[in-house]
């Protein structure tokens, strides 16, 4: 469910988001908002969880504590009552002569979120079927965190599930040790339950990484199909359909995989929107449906994805090129005292589709100091939604009737001190022409010499990313250039509903 932060802090959590969660060098972007206070006299006033592995939280804590510093905020680093969970408070502001926090908890991901590892992830999807197993077939009630769950239980929904790549007794150790992650999921399984509404005579089974259907049937299927899409992003299986589980009625088991069998034999290979019309109706039958699980920081709930035509999907997509906040948002200088004067420059640029805190697409190069990697993320409000390489979103938008999309510079190019003078020089001036004409805040054009200057100086990370970013705001601005479309084009795209996509359930 959304999340409201309080107008106070609102600032202060943008930046926590921006630049203290995830810089050049670190990504803490697996995250729960787990409270927001409407009642400014309360200290804590938003207070969030941060999953990153148990090794490496005290480095996370000091990390982000060193970046919002540097951004000029006060820390207060702390543990939580009754554990040795490392906390800081993020002093935000007062209220009444009392401070106003942002409480961070860097929680043991164990084997949630992002470093979790291959085998761990397997775990967690596998546990997820065993929760939607106990819904649907163990308890005809709602799944709460406070009812019991014995070993009776779980052996009894083991029976309808098949998962090869974990253990009964390791998804019971998972969610014993994850409350949080396994009140996800059974708040999914009671949400599935209900969008589903099986009756009596349900006969579902929950699979992951088996070899019949999910490792079976459907990535084979999926593998020799991708062969008629033609840039080999758009042949990642998760763009094409994100489902970490799959659920199949036991009773149209060999339907299923009679109906999809001739789809991964070589010689009867086909389109993957043909392979898609069929997914739908083994969808639309409750015969075969693919669930994606993805972590929330409240009460989820369960849509279908990719239940309609790629045209309708667009018309219906309320997402819009919003100019005037995009622009808004292009920043020289943040005007604070910082420790490090590298982020007194923010390299990033931001293209804002709606209203929302997190409706924005990030621009910047993701390689740090050694290479350029130039990509664009949507934002989520737990964790990114994905990123698109520079070269992929030229390739979407070229295939979608789009002319002269901008390239990135070359890197070369960007070096402040290796590059030509007339390159260095060339480069200079675009970077200092497109921030004068987007109005950049803290940008002063008074003096350009001055201006030309501090820009020629900056690290070569910045110049690439910053003229990147740069450029491809500017081509959304062009008049002719229908930037509405553009961004529903990539904004459907990095979250799995391109043209190419199939239908899934989609738990958030």
């Amino acid at each position: 469910m959304p999340i409201t932060i309080p107008t106070s802090v609102s600032q202060a959590y943008d930046d926590l988001i921006k630049r203290g969660l995830s810089t050049d060098e670190y990504s803490y972007l697996v995250f729960d908002v787990k409270k927001t206070e409407t009642d400014p006299s309360k200290k804590v006033q938003v207070f969030m969880k941060v999953y990153v592995p148990e090794n490496k939280r005290r480095i996370a804590t000091a990390n982000v504590m060193k970046a919002m510093q540097g951004e000029g905020y006060t820390i207060e680093q702390r543990q939580s009552k009754g554990s040795n969970i490392p906390e800081i408070d993020i002093q935000v502001g007062q209220s009444n002569n009392k401070s106003q926090v942002i409480r961070v908890q860097f929680k043991p991901s164990k084997s949630a979120g992002s470093g979790g590892g291959s085998k761990q992830t397997a775990i967690q999807e596998s546990t997820s079927c065993l929760y939607n197993a106990l819904r649907f077939h163990v308890f005809n009630k709602s799944l709460t965190p406070d009812m019991t769950l014995t070993t009776e239980h779980m052996e009894e929904a083991s029976k309808f599930i098949d998962t090869p790549d974990a253990t009964l007794e390791q998804m019971i150790e998972f969610s014993n040790q994850d409350p949080d992650w396994k009140e996800v999921f059974m708040d999914g399984a009671n949400k599935l339950y209900d969008k589903v509404q099986p009756g009596s005579s349900s006969d579902y089974i929950f699979v992951r990484g088996d070899k019949a259907i999910d490792d079976g049937v459907v990535k084979k299927a999926f593998n020799q199909c991708k062969a008629s899409l033609v840039h080999k992003e758009l042949k990642n299986e998760d763009k094409w359909n994100p489902s970490d589980i799959w659920m199949v009625s036991k009773s149209a088991k060999n339907k299923v995989i009679n109906t999809l069998t001739p789809y991964g034999v070589k010689k009867t290979s086909t389109t993957i929107d043909v392979l898609n019309a069929e997914l739908v109706k083994l969808f639309t039958d409750g015969e075969l449906m693919g669930v994606s699980l993805k972590k929330t920081g409240a009460s989820g709930t369960v849509k279908i994805m990719n239940n309609e035509t790629p045209q309708d999907r667009k018309a219906n997509l309320s997402v819009a090129f919003d100019k005037s906040a995009s622009v808004k948002e292009v920043i020289y200088d943040n005007g604070r005292n910082y420790a490090d004067q590298d982020k007194k420059y923010p390299m990033d640029i931001y293209v804002i589709y709606g209203t929302g805190a997190f409706d924005k697409i990030q621009l910047r190069n993701f390689g740090g100091n050694n290479k350029g990697d130039w990509k664009l993320e949507l934002k989520g409000q737990y964790a990114a939604m994905g990123k698109i390489q520079g070269n992929v979103a030229r390739f979407i938008l070229d295939h979608t009737g789009f002319k002269n999309v901008p390239q990135e510079p070359k890197w070369d190019d960007c070096h402040p001190k290796k590059a030509s003078k007339t390159v260095k020089e060339k480069i200079t001036k675009e970077i200092f022409n497109l921030l004068n004409t987007f109005n950049a805040k803290g940008f002063d054009n008074s003096d350009e010499d001055q201006m030309m200057g501090e820009i020629a100086a900056k690290r070569q990370s910045w110049r690439y990313s910053k003229l990147s970013g740069l450029r491809f705001l500017a081509y959304l601005c062009d008049k002719n250039v229908d930037a509405d479309k553009a961004v529903k084009e990539l904004y459907l795209f990095g979250g799995s509903a391109s043209d190419h996509s199939s239908i899934y359930y989609k738990y958030s």
